[in-house]
């Protein structure tokens, strides 16, 4: 049970950053490494983790297709070609960036979870 809440609490705090606006997620991040590819890499780790938690009941199934949703829109993104040379102010007006931060809001709201700063010990 331990693990399991540790594991909810990564994937929740994953769609936290993800919910973020995207000049608030880039500034968690030291300059020197490459925030978008930071973002999407804490989201696809806490993935990992979901099929303990499918089985163990802790997301409703609306929230497990979101999780879905936003795991293909971020696997599109990631694949881009050009994903290393794509602008900060590419990245802010991407709709599938857009896409992704309001599947996460919605899948907080479906988890009982509020949308607010990521806790960065889970990140």
């Amino acid at each position: 049970m331990e693990n399991e809440n540790r594991y909810r609490r990564k994937v929740i705090e994953s769609l936290r950053l993800l919910s973020l606006d995207y000049r608030d997620q880039i500034s968690i991040f030291p300059s020197f490494v490459n925030a978008p590819f930071e973002v999407l890499d804490t989201f696809f780790n806490a993935f990992l983790l979901l099929p303990n938690l499918i089985e163990s009941q802790q997301f409703c199934y609306e929230g497990i297709a979101n999780l879905l949703r936003i795991r293909f829109l971020a696997n599109m993104i990631i694949n881009l070609e050009n994903f290393d040379t794509i602008t900060d102010a590419e990245f802010e007006v991407m709709e599938d960036w857009k896409l992704i931060n309001s599947l996460a809001k919605e899948t907080l709201y479906f988890f009982g979870e509020e949308v607010i700063e990521p806790n960065l010990d889970f990140i």
